[in-house]
This record gives structure tokens, sequence and C-alpha cells, in this order.
């Protein structure tokens, strides 16, 4: 039968410092890592532990060194950790908004699953992508260098409008905005940023920007033969002065 073992142990010196021995213990704790593994596989919850290790030094010249091992249960940290992430993970999921993460180069290294109902790739198949490639051609280079001017200088940007292709061929018009990832020293590492489909709004601005200009165009004709109107009323009217008569329209 296989059986779990720890054993400790204690270096003996003499007056001089030179070792001498040692005295060790042995100690059978098969039990108790049949009850952790037990407990491991009903609850699935693995005790997590921070180590952090000390040397003590005496302050006697030939004092023996010892060492300390001290150990942090952590878990609850860990839970917290899980429950955040999980929270962050229902919302990235649920929100109509595709939320990603770029390294300082410009690459995917995060997207929600999101991406998938904006451009129709999964997100495993935009990571490593550079968020340009995603741009219509026409566009592509303008708004890869007015990114990397923004990038350039660590800037926070919002409502960053641009086209970008669809899987299947259509184009999308996405509204993007962002926020500069920093490490301690300030350097750049990316950017964590949202993008948001308003190709519908922005299909609708434009028809009704058309509608607009259609009105104008159409009230300025109709002004034109109102006034070309007004003025024949007016010769008539002026004719029949001429003849003795009574002006026939109130202009």
């Amino acid at each position: 039968q296989e059986r779990w073992i720890a054993d400790a142990s204690v270096e003996i010196r003499n007056a001089e410092g030179v070792s001498i021995g040692s005295v060790g213990i042995l100690i059978d704790i098969t039990e108790r890592k049949l009850a952790e593994n037990e407990l491991k596989l009903k609850t699935d919850q693995i005790i997590s532990s921070q180590k952090e290790i000390e040397s003590l030094y005496a302050k006697s010249e030939n004092a023996r060194k010892s060492l300390l091992s001290i150990l942090q249960d952590v878990t609850g940290k860990e839970q917290a950790l899980r429950k955040s992430e999980g929270r962050f993970r229902d919302v990235a999921s649920n929100t109509g908004d595709w939320i990603w993460e770029l390294d300082k180069e410009g690459r995917y290294t995060y997207n929600s699953p999101v991406v998938q109902k904006v451009i129709g790739y999964e997100d495993k198949e935009v990571l490593g992508k550079y968020f340009y490639d995603f741009f219509h051609p026409d566009e592509r280079d303008e708004l890869k260098k007015a990114a990397f001017e923004v990038f350039k200088q660590k800037e926070v940007f919002k409502d960053f409008i641009n086209r970008n292709v669809h899987k299947d061929g259509h184009v999308v018009i996405l509204e993007t905005s962002g926020v500069p990832l920093l490490d301690e020293s300030g350097n750049l590492l990316g950017y964590r940023g949202v993008d948001r489909d308003i190709t519908k709004r922005k299909q609708a601005e434009e028809e009704l920007q058309e509608r607009l200009q259609e009105l104008e165009i159409y009230y300025k004709a109709t002004m034109g033969r109102e006034g070309r109107i007004i003025e024949l009323k007016q010769q008539v009217n002026e004719l029949l002065a001429q003849l003795g008569k009574a002006k026939k329209y109130d202009v």
C-alpha cells in the first residue's frame, strides 16, 4: 500500500561550529493526504497557499542557523478573484459591445465572445491579429496612422469611428473607445477598450441626411415657383391697371 511520509531534520554542531550529525523524525501523513484528496474530489476546490521563507540567523557566532517557513492560506483571495473573473466574463459575454485588449504593437491579446456577433470571427480567430487588419481597405492606412498617433501619446480615446469588413464581406461601422495600459514606470503595455456596432445608426443618419437634402431642394424649387407666380400676378394687375380695370390679385 502506498504511504505518504513527511520528514524533518535538524543539523547538530559542536562548540566549534562543526557539524557532527543530525536528528530527524518521520511522520506518516497518509490519512491526512487521503482526506485532502477526498475533499478535493468532493468540492473541486484546491487550497492555495503562498509560501514565504525567511532565514533567521542567531546573533551568536557559533549559533545554529535555522530556517522558518510560513504558509499563508489565500483560499479566500482566490475565491474572490474567481468570482470577480466570473462576473467580468458574464458582463463581457452578455453585453452587446465587443470588449478587447491589445498589446503595444496593436495585436489582440483578449476578445470577448461578442466579437463574433460584431465582425463574424470567433475570438480565437482574432487573437494575434492587428486591430487594423479588419479596417476597410479604403481607409486602413489613414485610420492606422491616426490610431498609432494616439498610442504614441498614450492617450485615452473615445468614439473613434471606423469602417471594418465583416467575415462575410459586408461593411460594419464601429465606434471605438479605449484606455492605455501602463506599467509602473509609465511605459505603454497596450490598450483595453470596447467596440460598439453603430452600423444601423449610421445608416439611419445617412438616410435622414439624404431626406433633408431632398426636402431642401424641393423647398428651394417650390419657393422659386411661388416667387414666379407672385411676379406674374403683379404683372397681370399692372396690365389691368393700364387698361383702367381693377386689379385681380391681392399680392
